[in-house]
C-alpha cells in the first residue's frame, strides 16, 4: 500500500453496516467486510494489511482484503471505543 492513498471508514447503505476502503487517487470503493453488527470504530494497523474495528461488546481484526475476521475481544457487560494497534503492529 506503500505511495496509494486510501481511506478507511465504516458506512450503513441500509443492507447492514460495512467497512470500506476509498481509493482517493481513483475516487473508488471496495467493501472489505459487511456482517450484521454495529460497527463503530475501524483503524489500519502500522503496515496496512490489517484493519482493528469494534462493535457493540466486541472487537475484531480482519486483513485488508477481508479475509480472516478474528474476534480478539469480548464481553456481555463492556462496551470497547476507538480500538488500535500497537506501533510495532504486534498487539
Amino acid at each position: 500500500m506503500s505511495g496509494v492513498l486510501k481511506l478507511l471508514y465504516v458506512e450503513d447503505v441500509g443492507f447492514g453496516p460495512g467497512v470500506y476502503v476509498r481509493d482517493l487517487l481513483a475516487s473508488s470503493d471496495k467493501l472489505v467486510w459487511q456482517i450484521p453488527g454495529q460497527w463503530v470504530h475501524c483503524r489500519w494497523s502500522p503496515a496496512g494489511d490489517k484493519i482493528v474495528l469494534n462493535s457493540i461488546g466486541a472487537i475484531w481484526t480482519v486483513n485488508f482484503d477481508g479475509s480472516g475476521l478474528l474476534k480478539v475481544l469480548s464481553s456481555t457487560t463492556q462496551s470497547y471505543y476507538y480500538p488500535f494497534f500497537s506501533p510495532d503492529g504486534k498487539w
